[in-house]
């Protein structure tokens, strides 16, 4: 069977003991909760981890340096799609760069001294039939655990339970995808590295 949103949405539905979902539009408690965290939690389990099925490149659109980072030399437009960036590099070597907000102060841009960059990055990747069975797993903990903040709301054990759950799945799926080789080295993720258990 192919993973789809509603069957993420009852994974976690099960994982805290609430009822199953036909679809996020139809009037239940499962239904307003899935509709509520889903799309967040998707967004954040793929910046969590450098997952190997989310991972693409893009050659860098120059633009401007603002005049607040005399520093840098080049400084690049955020690629649509992205949603973290790994590695700013040319011809096989990494360089240095930073990320920060663009003059008009809604968008992102990338700064760097290297000429003609390409990024490797996280892409948000919203289509079910394309997630790897591991991360659609870890979506569910993720989603499971920040729908317990409103039904657990009163016992903290059960939610750090179901963060410790999420945690463990993202570390699983790092060494799996360790031995099916990753794009570029993943950098650990401090908060995840420093609470599992």
């Amino acid at each position: 069977m192919s993973t789809s949103i509603i069957s993420i949405c009852n994974m976690a539905l099960a994982w805290i003991g609430t009822n199953r979902i036909a679809a996020l539009t139809e009037n239940s408690p499962g239904a307003q909760i899935c509709s509520q965290f889903y799309d967040p939690a998707r967004l954040q389990t793929l910046r969590d981890h450098q997952w190997n099925f989310a991972q693409s490149r893009a050659t860098l659109a120059l633009v401007d340096v603002p005049a607040e980072y005399p520093e840098y030399a080049y400084a690049y437009a955020w690629p649509d799609k992205c949603l973290r960036a790994h590695k700013v590099y040319l011809n096989g070597n990494d360089y240095d760069f930073t990320v920060v907000l663009g003059p008009d102060g809604a968008s992102r841009m990338i700064l760097t001294n290297t000429p003609d960059a390409v990024l490797s990055f996280t892409a948000d990747v919203s289509d079910p039939t394309l997630f790897d069975p591991l991360y659609a797993r870890a979506l569910a903990r993720r989603l499971a655990a920040d729908a317990g903040t409103v039904i657990f709301k009163n016992n903290p054990q059960k939610m750090q339970e179901l963060e410790t759950y999420y945690l463990n799945e993202v570390r699983k799926a790092q060494a799996k995808d360790a031995e099916e080789g990753t794009p570029d080295n993943d950098t650990e993720i401090p908060w995840i590295t420093a609470r599992t258990i």
